[in-house]
């Protein structure tokens, strides 16, 4: 969405997201079709990733590849020209390496961004916080944007920020207890942070309805649900 980032790609940004089981085929295709070439129809991977090496060799393109979990899906679309650039995200870096990209690790959140974040999903309830009560609520989360954001969610119910504090660290020392995760500390906690937002969100739910939560792991990313 940024500006300089869209005049820089004058024919367009490409985006693809991957997940753990990816259709490469169908995202390939997907791409093929948004360059407007709608008489190809590739019947595998490798002549839809050589058509669309084709298609791209003179745009200017970001090929955006998200959520890459093996090397091997990406290398299909590292298809781009000279003039294009592709953008990997991953959560493991040797995939990136072994895609032949340069990693870029990207670091936390600072405080006062977390807190910015906070103060956009709430912004009259948190005027009327103290606003280091508030920052402390926001280091207490890691400064992860979706614990920030489903803390917000609580905030927004009517839960107190000292009463949502201890709810944190109840559940953090209960999963604790349960099984350390093998992590450094500062990892650790931020990991931990963020199960003890998700448990506290479910905690509201009949029975039932967390059964039905805990069966939606078992779709695909991305499924449609009617």
């Amino acid at each position: 969405y940024d500006a300089e980032v869209q005049g820089r790609f004058k024919d367009g940004i490409l985006w693809a997201t991957l997940g753990r089981q990816p259709d490469v085929l169908s995202l390939l295709s997907g791409w093929i079709h948004a360059l407007r070439d709608y008489q190809f129809h590739p019947l595998t991977v490798e002549s839809a990733s050589a058509h669309l090496r084709t298609l791209l060799e003179e745009k200017d393109c970001l090929l955006v590849i998200d959520d890459a979990w093996q090397a091997e899906h990406i290398r299909p679309f590292m298809a781009g020209g000279q003039n294009c650039r592709a953008l990997i995200t991953t959560l493991q870096a040797q995939v990136a390496g072994a895609a032949g990209a340069e990693a870029v690790e990207l670091p936390a959140m600072p405080p006062e961004q977390a807190l910015a974040l906070l103060e956009a999903h709430l912004p009259n309830q948190l005027a009327q916080a103290g606003r280091q009560e508030t920052l402390e609520l926001a280091q207490q989360l890691g400064c992860l944007p979706l614990a920030l954001k489903l803390a917000a969610a609580h905030l927004s119910d009517g839960m107190s920020l000292p009463e949502l504090g201890q709810a944190l660290e109840a559940y953090k020392s209960r999963l604790l207890a349960q099984a350390a995760p093998p992590l450094e500390a500062e990892a650790r906690d931020k990991h931990l942070a963020l199960q003890a937002v998700l448990a506290l969100s479910i905690r509201p739910l009949t029975a039932e309805r967390r059964t039905a939560f805990a069966w939606l792991g078992i779709l695909p990313e991305d499924a449609v649900l009617n």
